[in-house]
């Protein structure tokens, strides 16, 4: 597919009235199409989204750029702070406007927060029980999982084998002691 039958495509799954329950439908091939756009046009740095992509399409995640290698090391200095950018997917939604501008392409999915939550659930979703696997040396692999109760929860998973923590997702779930 051309780019710019990406572009028409996206726009066309991508209205500024969108309804969120078409939307989540959409998803996959929206991800894809974005995917696809990324790999078509070399100008850009996106890897952040596409590593993202990636992560959905595989089983586990080997392979780590040098922008997401830089943010797992975050996770050494200030495990908290890591947590919670990651689980906010700052980087990702600041890459994402990027992306819809550059492209002329409607942003509701990052500027509209029902949107901008439900992408990220959906990607959190998506990427259950496919790790990261060695991120970073420190770093034996990072994931997310859902426990008996269908709770999800991020977890890391230290090289150090005493080392693992793993944290609720949505606050409905807690974890259990």
């Amino acid at each position: 597919m051309k780019k710019k039958d990406i572009i028409v495509k996206l726009k066309t799954l991508l209205p500024e009235d969108m309804k969120s329950s078409v939307y989540s439908e959409r998803i996959d091939e929206i991800l894809l199409l974005i995917r696809n756009l990324i790999e078509s046009d070399k100008r850009y740095d996106f890897s952040i989204i596409k590593f993202y992509c990636d992560w959905i399409l595989h089983p586990q995640k080997d392979y780590i750029t040098t922008k997401m290698k830089s943010l797992f090391k975050e996770a050494l200095k200030n495990e908290d702070s890591f947590v919670q950018r990651f689980l906010e997917a700052r980087d990702l939604h600041s890459e994402l406007k990027k992306f819809f501008e550059a492209f002329k392409l409607p942003k509701i999915l990052i500027d509209d927060t029902i949107f901008w939550e439900s992408l990220k659930n959906e990607i959190f979703t998506k990427v259950t029980n496919r790790p990261i696997v060695k991120p970073i040396s420190e770093i034996a692999e990072i994931c997310f999982f859902e426990n008996s109760d269908f709770c999800l929860f991020f977890a890391i998973r230290y090289n150090n084998k005493n080392k693992f923590n793993a944290w609720p997702v949505f606050s409905s779930c807690q974890i259990k002691k």
